[in-house]
């Protein structure tokens, strides 16, 4: 159990490191790629777990870490900023993450 949460911690680490880095790489395509990576990540977290904690568990620490990027911090670096790209970005993958995770806890319920 504690190889499959660290397994999806760092799959979701990961994968918002390259969000953040493409969000404002090649634009609009690169955009688009970033809000696609997370929701895609999600599930493929969502596809191989063991338990519904690594799914959540993996949003959770996705959001963690995208409000961390987006905050001033001591030497006032800021990866996500407040423009068009990082609002857009904030948002897309956010509501993605979150539509793909209920979608997930949703099909894991009822029975098949």
């Amino acid at each position: 159990m504690i190889k499959s949460l660290l397994r999806a911690i760092s799959i979701s680490a990961l994968l918002l490191v390259v969000g953040v880095f493409l969000h404002n790489t090649i634009s609009p395509y690169g955009l688009f790629l970033a809000i696609a990576v997370g929701p895609l990540g999600i599930r493929f977290i969502a596809k191989g777990a063991i338990s519904k904690l690594e799914p959540i568990v993996a949003a959770i620490i996705w959001f963690v870490l995208l409000y961390l990027a987006s905050t001033n911090r001591n030497g006032n670096e800021i990866l996500v900023q407040g423009d068009t790209n990082g609002n857009a970005f904030i948002v897309g993958s956010s509501a993605l993450i979150l539509l793909t995770l209920i979608t997930f806890l949703n099909n894991r319920r009822s029975p098949k």
